[in-house]
């Protein structure tokens, strides 16, 4: 997206629209995990205050998160849409990646976080 609208810049867009910046990520709390025939895992993370370019981000300006997961050994990642309340996830066992991006009522979207990692195995 930042890609086109640089294009359209360049080539003289004649408008009276302000381009937003996009929004900053979240930062991903370490989440918790519980044992049963699935791991469950519970992820909470940070609301974003400011988008990428430093100005101001109210909590009314956010749409939702784009929540991704992996096995560390795929490189597809799976994807959940959240409105902001943690998401609980029941997952086979295994050693994941997560990240998050936020979602702005405008469409942007932010970078990724950074992944945390989570080995889910149940220590009775």
């Amino acid at each position: 997206m930042k890609y086109i609208l640089m294009l359209l810049f360049l080539v003289g867009c004649e408008c009276d629209c302000v381009q937003v910046p996009p929004v900053e990520p979240p930062v991903v709390e370490e989440p918790v995990v519980e044992c049963g025939e699935f791991g469950k895992v519970r992820l909470s993370w940070d609301v974003p205050t400011k988008r990428e370019d430093g100005t101001e981000l109210l909590e009314d300006e956010i749409e939702g998160y784009d929540i991704e997961y992996r096995l560390v050994d795929d490189t597809e990642w799976k994807s959940e849409l959240d409105d902001g309340s943690p998401l609980e996830l029941e997952l086979p066992w295994g050693n994941y990646a997560f990240r998050a991006a936020t979602i702005g009522v405008d469409g942007l979207k932010s970078k990724w976080s950074d992944e945390i990692y989570v080995n889910l195995e149940c220590e009775d």
